[in-house]
């Protein structure tokens, strides 16, 4: 049976649901996820323009899809460029409306150019660093959009894709403190007795400092539930703090970036390889001798999941890093089975 809490009463450790109904509790946990950032435009209500975040917002736009209208999408996060990608695989002419420029939180401009070349040669239009002031129905079928720089585009379809923000709104006056997200500790409890939170609602500690974010990834929303459960279950265990991390296949091509990938920190330094024809790149990111970030493009073999356990791990890596970067999969594998043989013997 599916019910909305719409209240979490601490002092009483019970929550109360939208139908009248209450529920006690012993512990509890907030695992209540995100919901899809909504913008305000002008001239456009709510109801004239779609988000892409759930199945239900799936078969809303398939259905606004009938005889291959064209797309305009808000944003150039992940999100947005997947459903970019599979539209123009289906041959639908798509525009991607961008404040900034393509997947700035995943990927240095070297690589996003690369992204955004790609996208271009199959038929997309880019606007980048531009902001909609303004949207009108035009007609029955037709939208009319004011971007900031004076420009105006017309589109069939217009997508939402600005990012998510942590389902929060049901903990007002709980007592449970919150930021952008629910703001936990180390071991994912909140600062009210017996009360938890995992998952794209958590505001976490970063991996990288002490500074608390929300990451809503799946890897970051699996590792901060096991932490959250077995506090919970009275078995001490610490979240090491979030990391970013994410894949992306487009056309052929593969995307993967993690830690801080995205480079400008003045103490870490890059090595870069790549191909003659630019089409294959690696880059890795280190600092104080441990790898701290990694984007690579175009290198299927290279496990993603055995690049995040050295960054996790911290290992110190200064003397392999040439051999890291010539043969990433061979020399990260060898260095990860060392740490585990190294962590076993100490067992």
């Amino acid at each position: 049976m599916r019910k909305e809490i719409v209240k979490v009463l601490a002092s009483e450790k019970k929550v109360m649901f939208q139908d009248g109904g209450a529920e006690p509790y012993d512990t509890l946990l907030i695992a209540s996820g995100a919901k899809p950032v909504t913008p305000t435009l002008e001239g456009l209500p709510r109801s004239d323009y779609l988000v892409f975040h759930t199945m239900e917002d799936y078969h809303r736009l398939a259905k606004s899809l009938d005889g291959g209208r064209d797309v305009a999408i808000y944003g150039g996060g992940l999100v947005a460029t997947e459903l970019a990608a599979s539209l123009l695989e289906k041959g639908l002419s798509v525009k991607l409306i961008m404040r900034s420029r393509l997947l700035r939180a995943y990927l240095d401009e070297e690589l996003g150019e690369f992204v955004e070349k790609v996208f271009r040669s199959r038929g997309a239009q880019l606007l980048e660093r531009v902001e909609i002031r303004e949207a009108h129905k035009v007609g029955d079928r037709d939208v009319e959009l004011l971007l900031s720089d004076g420009s105006r585009e017309h589109t069939a379809v217009l997508v939402a894709c600005l990012g998510v923000r942590p389902n929060i709104d049901f903990l007002r006056d709980s007592g449970v403190r919150t930021s952008t997200g629910v703001l936990v500790d180390g071991t994912m409890k909140t600062n009210v007795e017996s009360i938890w939170a995992a998952g794209d609602v958590a505001e976490a500690v970063g991996f990288f400092s002490s500074q608390p974010e929300v990451i809503p990834t799946l890897h970051n929303a699996l590792a901060q539930g096991k932490v959250a459960g077995a506090n919970m279950a009275e078995e001490l265990a610490s979240y090491e703090g979030s990391v970013r991390n994410n894949v992306f296949s487009f056309f052929g091509n593969l995307a993967f970036s993690c830690g801080l990938a995205t480079l400008g920190e003045d103490d870490a330094e890059v090595v870069t390889q790549r191909s003659d024809d630019g089409q294959r790149v690696k880059k890795l990111v280190f600092r104080d001798g441990k790898l701290v970030g990694g984007a690579f493009l175009n290198h299927p073999e290279i496990d993603p999941g055995v690049i995040l356990y050295l960054i996790r791990k911290k290992l110190d890596v200064a003397s392999k890093r040439e051999m890291l970067l010539a043969k990433t999969r061979e020399v990260s594998r060898q260095l990860m089975l060392d740490a585990e043989r190294r962590g076993t013997s100490l067992r």
